[in-house]
């Protein structure tokens, strides 16, 4: 009897609704994007960034192609849950608000997030940050809300190289002048409740080495 449930314990997720083996009988990925670059971009109505890049090499190794569905964080949530999509990605974070109706994957990437100083005579200490105007993407309303929680000035700009602006020190080459992190971010992917066959497929994909090998240019 020890036996028998040694091996019952040892099964192969499985997933409440099929979704990895419609994935793999049907040759297609139904995957949900909102944008937050550099993670998820919408470039020309088609994803880019990333975690499109991810998805796309998952898909690959299931054997199936990409179906890209585009919509507001809430919108995707709903087909996530109803099973009109099997992934979601935007930049989610492991602490997401939306944990309790969807589930989350292994954390694949850690992101430190600077303050990017352009020249050596406007590095300032971080505490020194205080009314100064720091730029962000227009798409990362987020990001202001942290540049105003240390009581510098948030200013939207698509053309923050060359002044003072948030960043992901990833995207830093070694030479650019950055404060110590603000904030760490802990980066995962959605998918739909129940579906721990799926999940456990992607976890696996995600923690192989290598996956995040030419991802790193916004």
């Amino acid at each position: 009897m020890g036996l028998v449930l040694l091996l019952v314990g040892c099964d192969f997720p499985r997933d409440s609704n099929g979704a990895l083996s419609r994935v793999r009988r049907e040759s297609v990925l139904r995957a949900g994007y909102c944008e937050r670059p550099p993670w998820v971009e919408n470039k020309n109505g088609n994803p880019e960034g990333i975690e499109p890049q991810l998805i796309e090499r998952f898909a690959s190794r299931l054997g199936a192609r990409v179906e890209w569905v585009a919509g507001s964080e809430s919108s995707l949530i709903e087909a996530l849950r109803s099973g009109q999509v099997d992934v979601l990605i935007g930049g989610f974070l492991r602490d997401t608000n939306w944990a309790s109706r969807a589930a989350v994957s292994h954390v694949y990437r850690e992101a430190k997030v600077v303050v990017v100083f352009p020249t050596a005579d406007s590095v300032r200490a971080l505490t020194d940050l205080e009314g100064a105007v720091i730029a962000y993407r227009p798409a990362r309303p987020d990001f202001a809300a942290l540049i105003a929680s240390h009581e510098a000035r948030p200013e939207a700009r698509n053309d923050r190289w060359g002044q003072i602006a948030v960043a992901y020190e990833f995207e830093l080459s070694e030479d650019v002048h950055r404060s110590r992190p603000l904030k760490t971010e802990k980066h995962v992917i959605l998918v739909t409740s129940g579906e721990n066959g799926l999940l456990y497929t992607l976890d696996h994909f995600l923690m192989q080495p290598g996956q995040l090998a030419g991802t790193n240019k916004p």
